[in-house]
């Protein structure tokens, strides 16, 4: 991994908001803290709360493990972060642990004191439990009964197929796995395209650099086993781009234009995006259908709306293209969630 080019790549920012959204505001400060380079004013206390998360991680570990006698594997946040120059510059927020059994370890936890936090509303029918904090510890933990996946790329990997590939003697608590490496580029890259294609520079890094422990081959097979060879392809070589000397293949630059300048996407670049995404969840006639479909989804109005609001948005979208996409859905208020089906359940809730 050649750090040099991040540096140059942190280097170029607009500015330390764009250096957070993009997840690579503790490698800025580690980098310029390095270099004699003075900390933008709220740094220097992002790198002690990542200092303490660091810190205490084990210990909330070690009291899951030992409440909970299920087979348990670590990935994402803290995992990844033992790939970094120092686990204190890869942010996380919680502990992602894949289990064999989420329910039973959801009340093994409680029932060691634990407590759930969160809205209901948010947790309910996706890839893991609400999120439990043991007791003056500040380190939540998020049990997933299964890993985010891309939705019509088919089911999710089997969690049992991924706890029994995990590798043991990583995390320095016994019984507490991580994900084989090659399982964790593909999980991590089908997590970050879920969320939104090619969003965060961060979010690349992370990949680049556990997939440094793997043979790319063997990702690529894990990946096609998987249904998203494309996804894992597709990341891989922005990734390599991004990071290194590799150019991006012309047809992904129409969903990365924003990485080499860590921006944020445009309105324009956001609808683009929706649309060309399928091109590499699917293969073939069958890409080239969704995206069409995602086209349409795009013009027509969500359930529920009328026609004359939705002219409206697009005529507000068109109007503001250029702009960032968080600025136009900021004006927008609860419009730009239409068709969210998580904000509609806590709106359904707020409301009662």
């Amino acid at each position: 991994m050649d750090w040099q080019r991040v540096d140059g790549l942190i280097d170029r920012s607009p500015g330390i908001a764009a250096l957070r959204s993009h997840r690579l505001h503790l490698l800025a400060a580690s980098s310029w803290r390095a270099r004699g380079i003075p900390l933008p004013p709220g740094l220097a206390a992002a790198e002690r709360a990542a200092a303490v998360a660091t810190m205490v991680s084990p210990l909330v570990l070690q009291q899951a493990r030992e409440a909970y006698d299920g087979r348990i594997a670590l990935f994402k946040g803290l995992a990844v972060a033992r790939h970094y120059p120092a686990p204190t510059s890869r942010p996380f927020g919680d502990l992602d642990l894949l289990v064999d059994d989420a329910p039973r370890a959801q009340a093994a936890l409680l029932a060691a004191g634990f407590e759930e936090i969160g809205e209901p509303e948010l947790y309910r029918d996706i890839h893991h439990l609400r999120p439990l904090q043991a007791p003056g510890l500040p380190v939540p933990i998020e049990l997933h009964h299964t890993v985010k996946w891309v939705g019509g790329a088919g089911a999710s990997p089997p969690t049992h197929e991924l706890l029994a590939g995990g590798v043991d003697g990583v995390t320095g608590i016994d019984g507490i796995l991580v994900l084989a490496p090659a399982d964790h580029v593909v999980c991590l890259a089908a997590h970050a395209w879920a969320h939104e294609p090619m969003l965060r520079a961060g979010d690349l890094l992370d990949v680049l650099l556990v997939a440094g422990s793997a043979d790319r081959a063997l990702i690529l097979r894990r990946a096609q086993k998987w249904n998203i060879d494309g996804i894992v392809g597709a990341t891989l070589r922005v990734a390599d781009a991004l990071y290194g000397c590799a150019r991006t293949p012309l047809l992904l630059r129409a969903l990365t234009r924003h990485l080499p300048e860590l921006r944020e996407r445009t309105v324009f670049e956001s609808h683009v995006t929706r649309v060309a995404a399928p091109l590499f969840e699917h293969q073939g006639a069958a890409g080239i259908g969704e995206a069409v479909r995602a086209l349409l989804a795009a013009v027509r109005p969500s359930d529920g709306e009328p026609w004359r609001e939705k002219v409206g948005r697009v005529a507000e979208a068109l109007a503001r293209a250029g702009a960032p996409r968080r600025e136009h859905e900021e004006l927008l208020g609860d419009r730009a969630h239409v068709g969210d089906p998580v904000w509609k359940r806590v709106r359904e809730r707020d409301a009662r």
